[in-house]
């Protein structure tokens, strides 16, 4: 079937086909009606002209030009104009498609059509390919109207034994176009012989328009003249595979493609056999490269099922729309990829295409966690070298980004592994024995990374863990001992028998003396159960994100001296504790440093998932029609209630995602000093030590984690039904925010930390916001938020201020503020993301994409203001009438985004990623009863 294209749900092939195809007034309509277009198409003509004048001495200057563009020209051509038009409307196109950003997976190329197939593969110029079709006019012009080929509608085995029956007329098989399509080659004589004798039979036999006869074995002087005149002609390796239907394959590396394209002037081509050998891909669209729509047909005839586009066929508005579309998604795609490359993103999205890293459904809880840690070891086989030590930090964002999308629970296994464990070891190897190789054990799968911070008896009990790693100074080794319950450490070991390593955070104790939280590596299970001296609970299920949650005590287990991550601390032969940070909260900060990655990861990771849920429920809802009496027929999305709550939910996604963006760009410029003491934070610790480990990068999941349960709650309620099916994905979604609330430290105590270590500082304040300018003003926008924070950071410190000045400890001080406290931490880490947006923003040039972002940034910018409206009315910064305003201007950017909602979802959805129903391109009835299994009574 015709299929309009569609920039991400489609895979494209490009298709050029041979000769036999009128060109004339091929690119007249598009030229005329394409007026952003015209420099493009008459500049790669005017270079065309030129080297074609540098071959054909006697072509009329600007022929080939004309006889595109205007309707002036008709067939039969001058010698040579023919073909030098069909490769110029093919490479026009090529050349437009590529500019916009659309480019083929591979390439389908018919006879004729591999030498503008090659320029687009990159393996000729688009002057070369000039060059060669030259060279193929001189090499055939002494044949011209020796010979010709005629088609007939027959299959190719009727059309052998056609030609058998008179095989005194010389006629061959010279292709096969569809099962029952073939074209025969031959000498005129032979040719007009069987015209004769066929007659008015039926099917009919037609002259293809070629002045003489290719695919004929008797041509073999021609093959040779065209071999070495190519010669000269320098090719470069092809940047997407090339299937040649002579061949009946696909081009490979190191071949002479010269010799090989001469092979078709004696050899037949065959279509429909070089479509089966291409992999199957329900996402392939072939993109007919020609001046009408007979290869596609072709195609259709060949493939059931198959999806084909004639750009030059169609109407020019089709491509235009493609064109532009592509260009807008070329603009927007690179802010969801952030600091990590397309090419990265593809990798990592072809990985995790894989079924087995899919969770699997029904399954017990037990065996959905020990499936878990399968797909863990599975990934983990399948990663690049470069994820390795971190090398290439931008790969970790690219797995927290697709494994978010996959599975939360899978993205948990990540975390812990990777984030934690892995980048724990990585931190503290240098100069310990063993930490490389077990980094390395990690990386590999051999063994399952279980990080024992948290303890069940305390809140924030990882200032002043309860268990304590003793030195035992005869031994010079440790002994690890849980005193109590409350002391049991959280984490994920619920499964005891599988190879589980374990970075365990325990005071060190040395002589009496408390030296400070440090991380010790130890084995603790195997295939036979948990080592000697280690209980391991059952699970204790969470449901928002499965995984084999439990708690973990320690008998008096006895480490090697290695097992101490010492980080530059020792312990001297004399038994005395060295440590070069010089105080315990300095040490907690390093040790804690690994939470670095995990608030990198789950910002990528959370800001990604909020972009899946915002474009999942816009697809559902523009889709989607009402039976409702008032509106029936209606699109779910002309509902101004859908309308502004989902484009909310976009735009909040939008911000989240520049904010992590930046942040994730902070992390990889960190990556590349984490095992120096001198990057060690030495920031006052409160109530956590967050703030003083990366303040920025805790407050990023501090603020994703609400935002995105937010818009995974509101996108799944705005799907009705379909939003409570967990095969939609909400739910997962939903409950990967939940858990990110607490998981990775609690998000109130960082805003709290933050909040705090701001009034520690100079407060600069901003300039007050004008009353008179524009609500779509980002200057407005910007100063609205920086005023916010700056009060309530000027609020609380004036607070704190005179209660000291009234003796007042420090409970008392900051008790009775904590809940302005906590609010002037999120207003600070809002400005943040905002900043992030509007950077994001200004950085694209003038066009749609910059229009749409602009919207997106605004819409959640004045959502922001009209939540804390009657805060700024009461500080006088608003007044009615403004307020009133911005319920219009709400209003006004939803209702200009709505047309774009298609080009919005492709930009920054994740589509089939998500596996959701809602998400498949077919009607959502048809999608969801595939899913299901059936019974039939």
């Amino acid at each position: 079937m015709s299929t309009l294209p569609n920039i991400t749900r489609h895979t494209f092939t490009f298709c050029f086909p041979g000769q036999g195809n009128d060109p004339c007034g091929a690119l007249a309509d598009l030229h005329q009606h394409a007026e952003e277009l015209r420099g493009s198409i008459e500049s790669t003509l005017a270079l065309i002209e030129h080297e074609a004048a540098q071959h054909e001495p006697g072509l009329q200057p600007g022929l080939v030009t004309q006889v595109l563009l205007t309707h002036q020209h008709a067939l039969p051509l001058p010698s040579g104009v023919m073909q030098l038009a069909l490769y110029g409307a093919a490479v026009v196109l090529n050349q437009l498609l590529h500019d916009a950003g659309v480019r083929p997976a591979l390439i389908l190329a018919q006879s004729f059509g591999e030498i503008a197939a090659r320029v687009c593969a990159g393996v000729l110029s688009i002057e070369q390919g000039v060059a060669a079709v030259c060279a193929l006019n001189a090499a055939y012009r002494s044949e011209e109207g020796r010979g010709g080929m005629l088609l007939i509608n027959l299959a190719p085995q009727k059309t052998q034994a056609l030609l058998d029956r008179w095989p005194e007329l010389k006629l061959e098989l010279g292709s096969v176009n569809a099962p029952e399509q073939c074209i025969i080659s031959g000498e005129m004589s032979g040719l007009n012989g069987l015209l004769e004798r066929y007659g008015d039979n039926t099917p009919p036999l037609r002259w293809v328009p070629i002045a003489y006869a290719s695919h004929y074995s008797a041509h073999r002087h021609v093959a040779e003249v065209m071999n070495a005149r190519l010669q000269p002609l320098k090719q470069q390796p092809f940047r997407m595979p090339i299937y040649s239907t002579v061949l009946r394959r696909c081009y490979r590396h190191g071949e002479d493609l010269h010799e090989l394209f001469t092979r078709g002037v004696t050899h037949p081509t065959d279509l429909p056999k070089t479509l089966t050998t291409l992999a199957p891909d329900h996402r392939r669209l072939f993109i007919d490269m020609g001046v009408n729509r007979g290869m596609s047909m072709c195609i259709l005839k060949s493939l059931r099922d198959a999806k084909t586009y004639t750009p030059l066929a169609a109407p020019p508005n089709a491509l235009r729309q493609l064109l532009v579309d592509s260009q807008t998604l070329n603009v927007l795609r690179p802010l969801v990829n952030g600091p990590v490359s397309a090419q990265t993103h593809a990798h990592m999205a072809y990985t995790f295409s894989d079924p087995q890293l899919h969770p699997q459904t029904n399954q017990s809880a037990h065996d959905g966690h020990r499936h878990t840690y399968w797909r863990l070891q599975h990934l983990l086989k399948q990663l690049p070298d470069g994820i390795h030590g971190f090398k290439q930090p931008e790969w970790l964002m690219a797995v927290a980004t697709h494994a978010a999308i996959n599975d939360p629970s899978l993205f948990m296994g990540c975390v812990i592994q990777q984030g934690l464990c892995i980048g724990t070891l990585l931190a503290f190897e240098q100069d310990h024995p063993h930490a490389a190789r077990w980094r390395r054990e990690l990386e590999t799968g051999e063994s399952l990374g279980v990080y024992a911070l948290t303890e069940i008896g305390r809140s924030n009990s990882h200032m002043a863990p309860c268990l304590e790693a003793v030195f035992d100074t005869d031994t010079r080794t440790f002994v690890l001992n849980t005193p109590n319950n409350a002391a049991l450490k959280f984490a994920n070991v619920g499964i005891n028998n599988l190879n589980k390593m374990g970075v365990v955070f325990a005071e060190l104790t040395v002589q009496d003396q408390r030296c400070g939280v440090f991380a010790f590596v130890l084995p603790l299970s195997d295939a036979q159960g948990p080592c000697p001296g280690i209980e391991m609970s059952s699970p204790a299920e969470i449901r928002a994100v499965p995984l084999d949650y439990g708690v973990l005590r320690f008998n008096q287990v006895r480490i090697s001296f290695d097992a101490w991550l010492c980080d530059g601390a020792h312990i001297d032969d004399s038994n005395r504790f060295h440590d070069p940070l010089g105080n315990t909260d300095r040490r907690l900060i390093r040790s804690l440093f690994a939470p670095k990655n995990v608030w990198a990861m789950v910002g990528t990771g959370l800001s990604s998932v909020m972009l899946a849920c915002a474009t999942l429920a816009l697809t559902h809802a523009n889709r989607r029609t009402t039976q409702a009496r008032i509106g029936n027929g209606t699109s779910l999305l002309d509902f101004r209630t859908q309308r502004r709550a989902l484009f909310g939910c976009l735009a909040t996604a939008y911000v989240m995602k520049s904010f992590a963006n930046d942040c994730a760009c902070l992390w990889i410029e960190g990556t590349a000093s984490q095992s120096s003491l001198d990057n060690t934070g030495a920031g006052e610790v409160t109530w956590t030590p967050w703030a003083a480990i990366s303040q920025r990068l805790a407050l990023l999941k501090a603020l994703c984690a609400p935002a995105a349960e937010a818009v995974a709650t509101e996108c799944r309620l705005r799907c009705g039904v379909a939003g409570a099916l967990n095969l939609n994905r909400f739910a997962d979604y939903e409950g990967m925010a939940k858990i990110y609330q607490d998981a990775g430290g609690n998000n109130r105590m960082i805003l709290l930390d933050a909040a705090k270590v701001l009034i520690g500082q100079p407060l600069s304040k901003p300039t007050p916001p004008d009353p008179q300018a524009e609500l779509d003003d980002p200057e407005y926008s910007l100063s609205m938020a920086r005023t916010l924070e700056y009060r309530l950071l000027k609020e609380v410190a004036d607070h704190v201020a005179a209660r000291r000045t009234l003796g007042e400890d420090d409970m008392q001080v900051w008790n009775s503020k904590l809940m302005v406290v906590a609010r002037a931490g999120e207003a600070h880490a809002q400005r943040l993301a905002i900043e992030s947006a509007v950077k994001a923003g200004d950085s694209l040039p003038p066009g749609l994409a910059k229009d749409l972002v602009n919207a997106l940034c605004g819409l959640y910018v004045l959502d922001y203001l009209h939540k804390h409206a009657a805060w700024y009315i009461s500080e006088g910064l608003m007044d009615s009438t403004r307020y009133r305003a911005l319920e219009e201007q709400l209003n006004r950017l939803s209702d200009f985004l709505a047309p774009h909602a298609l080009l919005l979802i492709d930009a920054f959805g994740h589509g089939e990623a998500t596996r959701a129903a809602i998400a498949r391109a077919e009607p959502y009835a048809d999608a969801l009863t595939a899913k299901l299994q059936w019974a039939q009574g």
